[in-house]
């Protein structure tokens, strides 16, 4: 068992749970970003002034928040991320002097490199922005893509062209790689154990301590039908959910129009979606080598049989983008939940059928994953973990406990007869048997003394 709520993060160093805060407005580790160089129009207008996101500009004697170039000049800066990161946008805002409104960026080109110095590979040619001289604070967050994935340290902004006076920019910044925060840990199986191996099969379970699903307003925040697939329309398309479903339900999309939530409510919105991977070698001389790890298999058949897709299962993208909108917690969509299993995928997909079976006490544990026995690539686990290799875990760290002061973990168990190790379940059963004991004693001696 491996309590990783404050664990830190492999490429930063930061502690996870401030790590993941961070990344809510632009990714892990933006207070990690320094100035190397930059050319400016004057000390009060200076580069640090872009790594802060204000909504107004200010522009007092010795106090600005927003950077300018020298007039009617090309200027550059360049940023030291603080480590090698992987992004695929920039996002920045433009400025307009303040309520002098006279100086704007108008095109730009953005380079990277891994040591700050030559090579530079360009990932922006020709950016360019429209005059914001006019426009109202706050002025709007602009994101440009990349023509692919870049992975560096320092990043160059080069200023080609301007409008009015000179150009200048109020906030830089980059779109982080969303799985950016990995903990690791390695584990001990020889703890309290002296057999050879643990015998298969193995199974990896999640924790959530103070996460209260039992609440009733909670668990009724699901629509039955919908998950079932029959919530249509009556042109066969995902309608509206049933007011079961707490507000927002609905979502717009970019053309105005109202798409349904699928899946609706707050226990689908609240999904947990950490990921978890395992790692084994024979000693220390060897590279850690991926245990193949099974996401099915992990739900009850029972519920299995309520969750169905409104469409095909291979055709869950086609038919249903445009249609519906993902709960406002999700970073993917319904279609994207298990791309490569199609039969795991949507609303059939084991993660959401396992989480959406409402926990009865506010610490608990679910399954996760199993352990693939018969990959052949690791013939050496087909019996089970031998007691003499050694292990690693590692976690992608997505899911924020903070607002609940809640704590999780990761637990490895062994499956048998009776299911696997649950001391909460044992705890409920002495206390139901005591109970039982107490009661039927009581009523015992009740019923001695009226005779």
């Amino acid at each position: 068992e491996w309590d990783y709520t404050d664990c830190q993060c492999q490429e930063s160093g930061m502690n996870a749970t401030d790590c993941l805060r961070t990344s809510k407005l632009s990714g892990c580790g933006s207070e990690n970003v320094a100035v190397m160089h930059g050319d400016e129009y004057g000390p009060t207008f200076s580069v640090e002034n872009l790594l802060t996101r204000q909504d107004q500009e200010i522009l007092h004697e010795n106090e600005t928040n927003y950077w300018l170039a020298s007039s009617d000049k090309t200027a550059m800066f360049i940023l030291n991320l603080g480590y090698k990161q992987t992004f695929d946008q920039i996002r920045l805002i433009n400025t307009h002097n303040s309520g002098l409104r006279n100086r704007a960026t108008k095109e730009f080109r953005v380079f990277v490199s891994q040591k700050g110095t030559e090579p530079w590979t360009m990932v922006i040619y020709s950016g360019s922005l429209e005059d914001s001289r006019q426009q109202e604070d706050p002025l709007p967050l602009q994101t440009f893509n990349l023509s692919e994935k870049a992975t560096a340290q320092f990043i160059k902004f080069e200023l080609k062209s301007w409008w009015g006076l000179g150009g200048g920019l109020q906030y830089f910044d980059i779109q982080r790689d969303s799985h950016s925060c990995k903990c690791s840990k390695e584990v001990n199986i020889t703890k309290d154990n002296n057999q050879a191996k643990w015998d298969r099969d193995i199974l990896l379970y999640y924790g959530l301590e103070n996460f209260h699903q039992n609440h009733r307003q909670y668990a009724d925040s699901r629509d039955d039908k919908q998950i079932n697939g029959d919530r249509l329309n009556s042109d066969g398309d995902p309608d509206i959910p049933f007011s079961d479903c707490e507000d927002p339900h609905n979502n717009d999309n970019s053309s105005g129009e109202i798409l349904p939530i699928v899946p609706c409510g707050s226990i689908a919105n609240s999904l947990f979606n950490d990921t978890v991977k395992l790692f084994f070698k024979r000693d220390n001389s060897e590279e850690w080598k991926p245990v193949s790890l099974l996401n099915t298999g992990i739900a009850m058949a029972f519920d299995k049989k309520r969750f169905n897709n409104p469409v095909e299962d291979d055709q869950l993208k086609t038919e249903l983008e445009g249609k519906i909108a993902k709960p406002r917690d999700w970073t993917k969509h319904l279609w994207e939940l298990d791309e490569d299993q199609p039969s795991n995928n949507g609303l059939e997909n084991e993660d959401l059928i396992v989480w959406m079976r409402v926990a009865p006490l506010a610490n608990f544990r679910k399954l996760w994953r199993r352990v693939d026995h018969e990959d052949k690539s690791h013939a050496e686990l087909r019996d089970g973990l031998l007691t003499s290799y050694l292990y690693k875990l590692e976690i992608e760290y997505n899911y924020d406990v903070s607002s609940f002061k809640g704590r999780k973990k990761v637990i490895i168990a062994r499956d048998n007869e009776f299911g696997a190790k649950n001391k909460a379940m044992g705890w409920i059963a002495i206390s139901a048997a005591i109970f039982f004991f107490s009661f039927g004693f009581l009523f015992s001696a009740l019923t001695r003394l009226d005779q």
